[in-house]
């Protein structure tokens, strides 16, 4: 389920307050496109909305 950028903006003005979640994805469930659609789906069927995405590579220095 994607939204328009006008849907969302209404989204974020509506007067209920917003709460935002910060999800992370293990690694093996993203090397898997597959597993990676499923958990994208189930986020999505929960009534959550993504509001941002991002793919960061963590190593440790």
């Amino acid at each position: 389920m994607r939204l328009e950028r006008s849907e969302m903006a209404s989204i974020l003005r509506s007067p209920q307050a917003l709460q935002l979640t910060l999800a992370l994805i293990k690694p093996d469930a993203v090397a898997h496109p597959l597993i990676l659609e499923a958990v994208h789906q189930q986020i999505l069927s929960n009534k959550f909305l993504i509001v941002r995405m991002r793919e960061l590579l963590w190593r440790k220095e």
